[in-house]
């Protein structure tokens, strides 16, 4: 897929006002012709110049129109319902969202001959046995992950051209603030409030803007298929916090280990998650880099 500048290859980012649409249309936008969807109004701001239009991804007709006026050689879906706990209250909105909103972008990529790049969750598996590697036995035990997995099989059923990304607990600065687990210790942390967190879920948490350098590459490769994508440190929450509070400059000490029990959460959490990346690694050629790189790029990023 050779492209010269003047005829720029169209990749149509969904979720685009999200934390990882967001890296993805600055890590692609030299390259590519980004066409940014987001739900709602444009909240991000830099990269000015793009092309953004405002779709739900479960409005049919609304995605239907825009993929077949636009014709993008890659469709990249980056939106999601992620709040585990909500998918298990309003079952009703993480099914529309999360299955059949990819049922709708899949449906019209197949019929415009566009390659799909699908983004999925370590919470497909139970959460037992991880770090998984891509062929392990999905058996999700939260209904979040029963609809991602769900998803997966639409995408994989839809004879679309496609490659799918599982990855799991993504974390980096998104402008506006997103919240996420980064977020949230370093707002309590910087106030000086006590925390509680759990020292028995263990996954690799991943820096958002390697996940999209990760999406660049599967795009410039034309690479096929699933693919694995996390960090390179498996560590326990509590064990990620305090990394946080190191980097960030606050008192380890206002950290406190919890079991996850003691949470009451609505959603059985996955307690050795994670993801083996040794096939994106060898088959892409993705270094596979630490929390302490994602960490310090973050504070390296300026806010805008």
């Amino acid at each position: 897929m050779m492209h010269d500048s003047q005829n720029k290859m169209k990749v149509m980012v969904f979720g685009a006002n999200g934390l990882v649409g967001q890296k993805l249309i600055k890590e692609m936008n030299s390259s590519y012709e980004i066409i940014a969807v987001g739900n709602g109004v444009k909240t991000f701001n830099g990269e000015k110049e793009i092309e953004y239009h405002q779709a739900d991804i479960t409005d049919s007709a609304r995605v239907n129109e825009l993929l077949r006026k636009i014709e993008p050689g890659v469709v990249v879906n980056a939106a999601a319902y992620t709040d585990v706990d909500g998918c298990e209250a309003n079952k009703e909105k993480c099914w529309k969202v999360n299955v059949e909103g990819v049922e709708n972008i899949a449906r019209v990529a197949r019929l415009i001959n566009t390659k799909l790049i699908h983004i999925s969750t370590d919470y497909v598996f139970d959460g037992k046995n991880g770090p998984y590697p891509e062929d392990y036995q999905p058996s999700p035990t939260t209904y979040y992950g029963k609809a991602k997995l769900a998803s997966e099989t639409v995408v994989i059923g839809s004879n679309t051209r496609y490659a799918i990304i599982r990855t799991n607990v993504v974390y980096g600065k998104a402008y506006p603030a997103k919240a996420s687990f980064v977020r949230w210790v370093t707002d309590e942390l910087s106030a000086e409030r006590r925390i509680n967190v759990v020292n028995d879920q263990f996954n690799n948490p991943t820096y958002a803007n390697d996940l999209a350098a990760c999406i660049l590459r599967i795009i410039q490769l034309d690479a096929e298929g699933l693919y694995n994508y996390a960090g390179a440190d498996y560590l326990n929450r509590f064990e990620f916090a305090q990394k946080i509070a190191e980097k960030f400059g606050y008192s380890p000490n206002l950290i406190l280990p919890i079991k996850t029990k003691d949470l009451g959460q609505l959603a059985k959490r996955p307690q050795n998650g994670g993801l083996k990346t040794e096939k994106a690694r060898d088959r892409l050629g993705l270094k596979i880099l630490g929390i302490n790189h994602g960490l310090e790029m973050m504070l390296q990023e300026t806010d805008r």
